[in-house]
C-alpha cells in the first residue's frame, strides 16, 4: 500500500482516503450494487430495493398514473434490471405497457393520464417481493453444460443434441 501511496504522490495524484476503503474486502457496495466475491454474486443495493418498492408503494391503488410516475417506476426496474435473475425479461412488461397506453412518447406531456398499472400481472408482482430482487446474479455467467447443434436450409431444418434429433422439411405455402 506504501507503494502505491508513493507512486501516486510521485505522479501528483492524491488519495481520498474517506472514499477509500484500502484493506481488500470479499463484500462491499459499489453505488447502487452489492458484491459477493465469496459467492461471485452481485445484487441490487439495500437502497435500491426500498427505493423500488416505495415507488410501487406509491402507485398501488390509484386508479391511474401518470407518464411521469410509469418512467419512474420503469427507469428505477431499469436500474436493477442486469442485477436481478431474468430482469431484463420482467421488466419488458412495463415497457410494452407504457408503449400501448402513451401515445406521445417524447412529449413533454408528463402528466399524461394512464390506467392503472395491472397488478394483476405476476410480471410485475414479481419485483414486488423485496426477497426476489435480493437474490442476486452470478458475477459471470455460467458456461454452458451442453451443446445443441443446429442446421437449416431452404427445405428444411435440424437439430441434434447428444443423443437427441429433431428435424422437419419446411412446408411451402402457395
Amino acid at each position: 500500500m506504501d507503494t502505491v501511496r508513493s507512486l501516486l504522490s510521485t505522479l501528483g495524484l492524491g488519495l481520498n482516503l474517506p472514499k477509500s476503503r484500502l484493506p481488500p474486502a470479499q463484500a462491499f457496495t459499489f453505488p447502487g450494487a452489492e458484491f459477493n466475491l465469496r459467492h461471485f454474486t452481485i445484487r441490487p443495493s439495500e437502497e435500491r430495493i426500498l427505493s423500488l418498492g416505495r415507488c410501487f408503494q406509491d402507485l398501488v391503488g390509484l386508479p391511474h398514473i401518470t407518464a411521469q410516475q410509469l418512467a419512474r417506476l420503469i427507469g428505477l426496474m431499469d436500474s436493477v434490471a442486469d442485477l436481478v435473475p431474468l430482469g431484463q425479461w420482467r421488466v419488458r412488461v412495463l415497457h410494452w405497457f407504457r408503449s400501448l397506453r402513451w401515445t406521445t412518447r417524447w412529449s413533454s406531456q408528463n402528466k399524461d393520464v394512464l390506467p392503472q398499472l395491472p397488478l394483476d400481472d405476476q410480471r410485475i408482482r414479481w419485483w414486488m417481493v423485496p426477497d426476489n430482487l435480493a437474490m442476486g446474479v452470478p458475477i459471470q455467467d455460467p458456461l454452458p453444460d451442453h451443446t445443441i447443434f443446429t442446421d437449416a436450409s431452404a427445405t428444411g431444418w435440424g437439430a441434434h443434441w447428444n443423443q437427441l434429433q429433431a428435424s422437419r422439411v419446411w412446408q411451402m405455402l402457395y
